[in-house]
């Protein structure tokens, strides 16, 4: 069984929450017809499994059977597949838990990309910037280098408005009385849905710079640094992946950052690992990493212990499962060598969910990493999925999961060592503050070699 932990929030047909959203996604096609046999399989599998298989038999304190008895009406009367799965999505909604996931088989087969929700041919293309949700500005926190945004003068802590004449910061009513957290995913990744298209397609970007003046700019989309991975009955994932160096003084830095944890980026990761053994530190950039399988968390937190350190328990209905790391004394090239024993900074925000929760509050617990940044997304239920009779997907959590010093991540998320906000003024410098944040602290932790 592979387990995983992973979190796609407007993504797919229903959000890992807490809390379950319907989308555009799970209405592809918006009128095809089901009997009231059809729709009752579905949501009967979907009650049934839930039923069966969540980690807590009182399920959160919600009365199970009493949902199932006001909603089955509601899908017997569904006429269409979007109807029915709306109905399911407010059972699993009933749940308030992360990892309860309803994916239409259109986005389960693969042909839509579960990072942009778009379809994955028309999604290779981008301009080369970030962007986080803060005071009703979508704010771009990172700009690459060379990139068509960089050339056209772009810079940290611009506000994207618009897309081709379509606003971008206004904010749906499904997100109304969320968690803030939950609403700043949304609006991220609606956000990378207008952005991303074909590569060398053009559209009009409307900024507002730092001192708020407008400035359109009409952007050519270049082929994106991406990895796709295909996992299970999953939709297709964009991997992102890339490593820098940084110079601080006398000391140099290793920084690594990748956007789930999928196997195409497991070999990039300890490639890299091994290239930044003669730094004087490592920073593991998670934000923008909505998780993935907890195998790599295991591998990769093996790089930086001598033994099998607990990093969390999985709590389940009859048994408990506690996740180790799997100590690293082998390089890439196949040589003898010690793990990591220089400091190492992990950078979350609220876009860093599940695994990667998983994987910084694992280290944090232990002190072995010291974390940075804001908050992180609060969704780390460990999940497997499970094929409808109508052939969509169902994502479902069936452990709750505590790191080694006891904490429930789940509803709280990764709280950091030292908590730096992004926003605007901090963003004017032209620098991350966060990771500005770890690097001074890795400049005072290290000693120069």
């Amino acid at each position: 069984m592979r387990f995983l932990a992973f979190t796609v929030l407007t993504a797919l047909s229903a959000c890992s929450g807490p809390g379950s959203l319907s989308d555009e996604a799970l209405s592809r096609p918006r009128s095809q017809p089901v009997s009231s046999e059809e729709a009752l399989a579905d949501f009967d599998a979907v009650w049934e499994i839930i039923r069966d298989q969540h980690f807590d038999p009182d399920f959160g304190g919600v009365d199970w059977d009493a949902v199932k008895v006001e909603l089955r009406p509601q899908a017997a009367r569904a006429q269409n597949q979007r109807e029915v799965r709306l109905v399911i999505v407010e059972m699993l909604d009933r749940l308030g838990q992360s990892h309860f996931n309803l994916i239409s088989k259109q986005v389960a087969g693969g042909s839509v990309d579960a990072t942009s929700g778009e379809w994955s041919a028309s999604a290779s293309g981008g301009v080369g910037i970030d962007l986080r949700w803060r005071g009703g500005q979508l704010l771009v926190t990172r700009v690459e280098a060379g990139s068509p945004a960089e050339l056209a003068g772009v810079e940290l802590g611009w506000a994207l408005e618009e897309v081709d004449g379509s606003t971008l910061t206004r904010v749906p009513e499904v997100f109304e009385g969320r968690d803030p957290r939950y609403t700043a995913n949304g609006m991220r990744q609606l956000a990378q849905r207008a952005m991303f298209g074909a590569v060398g397609s053009e559209a009009e970007f409307l900024f507002y710079d730092l001192g708020g003046s407008p400035n359109s700019l009409r952007l050519a989309r270049q082929r994106r640094d991406i990895r796709t991975s295909q996992f299970g009955n999953l939709p297709n994932f964009q991997l992102e992946f890339w490593t820098n160096r940084i110079p601080e003084g006398d000391r140099e830095f290793g920084l690594i950052h990748f956007s789930n944890w999928f196997l195409p980026v497991a070999g990039p990761i300890d490639e890299a690992v091994d290239e930044f053994r003669d730094c004087d530190g490592l920073i593991l950039d998670l934000r923008g990493n909505g998780g993935g399988a907890l195998a790599l968390v295991m591998g990769l937190a093996g790089h930086f212990f001598e033994d099998r350190r607990a990093l969390g328990t999985h709590m389940q209905r009859e048994q408990d499962l506690t996740y180790r790391a799997n100590p690293r004394l082998v390089n890439t090239a196949g040589e003898r060598v010690s793990p990591v024993s220089s400091p190492l900074a992990i950078l979350v925000d609220e876009t860093s969910g599940s695994a990667s929760e998983v994987f910084a509050g694992g280290l944090q617990s232990t002190g072995r990493a010291r974390v940075f940044g804001e908050i992180s997304m609060g969704a780390v239920l460990p999940s497997r999925t499970s094929t409808l009779p109508s052939g969509d997907v169902l994502l479902h959590a069936f452990a709750d999961f505590l790191t080694p010093d006891g904490t429930r991540l789940e509803g709280r998320g990764v709280v950091p060592d030292e908590l730096v906000p992004m926003s605007r003024e901090s963003l004017a410098g032209g620098h991350d503050p966060q990771l500005q944040a770890a690097i001074m602290w890795l400049a005072t932790a290290s000693s120069p070699r």
